[in-house]
């Protein structure tokens, strides 16, 4: 949920899906992804053709069916007008490997290094770990 999943609602009383797209040159990792939540997902990854004012892009991305789950770690990761937020109890609930996943996922290089929201919360989550 932290890097470029989703978690969405088609409706306001409807349950939420989780939603992975990614460009088409992260095939390998969308696959990745699909293999690790195939035993929720209905259909495989599907190519999506997106255009933008930028140009013209190929998306490739699968969602899962919808499980009460979802909904739990939609009220996790979201806030009542649906926005995405970073939860503050964060270094509670990511693991080293999901702090892997989501550099992978969202790490962005701004100049020499990691762009600093997320840098911020690497040094937050490790001082949580050497002291726990």
């Amino acid at each position: 949920m932290l890097g470029d999943a989703s978690a969405v609602k088609r409706y306001p009383n409807s349950s939420a899906v989780l939603k992975f797209t990614h460009t088409a040159n992260h095939l390998d990792y969308i696959i990745h992804l699909f293999d690790l939540f195939s035993l929720w997902v209905a259909s495989p990854p599907r190519l999506y053709e997106i255009v933008r004012s930028t140009g013209t892009f190929l998306q490739i991305g699968f969602q899962s069916l919808s499980f009460p789950w979802v909904d739990q770690l939609r009220s996790i990761f979201y806030d009542d007008q649906g926005r995405k937020r970073f939860p503050s109890n964060i270094a509670f609930l990511l693991t080293p490997i999901g702090l892997a996943f989501f550099f992978m996922d969202d790490g962005a290089k701004a100049g020499k290094g990691f762009c600093f929201i997320l840098m911020v919360s690497l040094r937050r989550m490790l001082l949580y770990w050497l002291v726990s």
